[in-house]
């Protein structure tokens, strides 16, 4: 009877059944609290509704406040005491009109909570009785002796299994995973956080690899320039201290100046040809400078390299970790590689927010689904097909 309780109380009071034997009493229940009248075995049975999320998540806050209240006793809980209040209130209104019957009070969730809590609050009541399933925190003060008028019935939970001793918590994970039903709902969540793992994973991987081989051709088109603006730096260094010393007096040889200023001119067409072919367009060498200083920061073009040096030797002398990406992706766009690593690190952490969002999805699905099943099949259904009240 119990199991039909606390599932009936979920159910809007305009779609609750009747039951075989029992009277629905419309002027004590409501929203949140279903009551039916056994007149032959004088006994009535009141089920308390547990969470629902569609009064603007009121009652998850009244589940908050009860966890908290357990470990801050004097802490001010309006809706967890008005809640509470409602369902005493009821109970009381049923001991004063029905004195010689029994009362037994079901819940599910924060509704087993609520019905340990009006027990507790009516302990000298001996025709009282009280069960539960899979329940939340009550009103009930630490050390306070278990009641054995209530008894309390958990499954594999993990919503309502945090308040029970972990030697309990195994033993429902054990029963939990043997069960058939409980198993379908893991799969399916498993199946639902996979599923939204794999897409992200593709997503990310498209998008990753487009902004790679951007990154990779920018990479590939830079290198020479940094390669010919090297040499054409300490071309112009070699030919500046030549002419130096022509000015000074010494004996320069005008011969070897001259090849100098073929070498340079010639390095100069070079870079500037490279430079065309990076940006898309004419640039000069003052901006090839600033294009090559935003990636390679600390590269001294005149201290680092030898006049023979490759490029190779560039990463060597300036240290991959000394490369800051910001220099134009390739020839077609204005992107940088800057923002073009800005962009691959955003996706990361994009892939992040989808796997949690995954993760989310997969427990918003399994949560509420082994929460629920603490709500066993009634083994003697007594529900009436047809709802005309009697």
């Amino acid at each position: 009877m119990a199991t039909i309780l606390q599932e009936e109380a979920y159910k809007k009071p305009k779609d609750r059944s009747q039951l075989k034997g029992h009277i629905l009493l419309d002027n004590y229940s409501d929203d949140e609290h279903v009551v039916y009248r056994d007149k032959k075995n004088k006994i009535i049975q009141m089920g308390i509704r547990g969470s629902v999320t569609d009064n603007n998540f009121k009652d998850f806050i009244v589940d908050l406040e009860l966890a908290v209240k357990k470990v801050f006793p004097n802490l001010n809980t309006p809706l967890a005491d008005a809640r509470i209040k409602r369902g005493n209130d009821i109970y009381k209104r049923l001991r004063r009109n029905y004195p010689n019957h029994k009362i037994s009070i079901s819940g599910h969730s924060l509704g087993s909570g609520i019905a340990e809590t009006i027990l507790y609050k009516n302990r000298k009541d001996k025709n009282l009785r009280g069960y539960g399933f899979n329940g939340w925190f009550g009103e009930i003060p630490f050390g306070t002796k278990p009641d054995s008028r209530f008894k309390e019935y958990s499954s594999f939970d993990p919503i309502t299994s945090i308040r029970r001793g972990f030697g309990e918590l195994k033993e429902n994970i054990k029963k939990g995973l043997s069960d058939s039903k409980n198993q379908k709902i893991l799969a399916g969540g498993a199946a639902i956080g996979y599923t939204g793992k794999r897409i992200i994973d593709k997503v990310y991987a498209d998008k990753a690899a487009g902004l790679t081989e951007q990154i990779e051709a920018s990479n590939n088109i830079l290198t020479p320039l940094v390669e010919i603006y090297g040499k054409f730096k300490r071309a112009s260094k070699r030919l500046n201290r030549a002419r130096n010393r022509g000015r000074m007096g010494a004996m320069a040889d005008v011969e070897s100046t001259a090849e100098l200023e073929a070498n340079v001119n010639r390095l100069r067409e070079e870079l500037l040809e490279a430079g065309s072919r990076y940006a898309g367009g004419d640039i000069s060498i003052n901006d090839i400078r600033k294009e090559i200083r935003m990636v390679y920061p600390v590269w001294n073009p005149m201290t680092d390299l030898d006049p023979e040096a490759d490029i190779g030797d560039i990463g060597e002398s300036i240290g991959m970790d000394n490369i800051r990406p910001s220099a134009a992706i390739d020839v077609n766009t204005a992107q940088t590689v800057e923002e073009a690593a800005l962009e691959l690190d955003k996706f990361k952490y994009l892939r992040f927010l989808g796997y949690t969002a995954a993760a989310a999805a997969s427990l918003v699905y399994l949560l509420p689904k082994l929460h629920s099943s603490g709500q066993f099949v009634p083994v003697n259904d007594i529900r009436i097909k047809n709802k005309n009240k009697s």
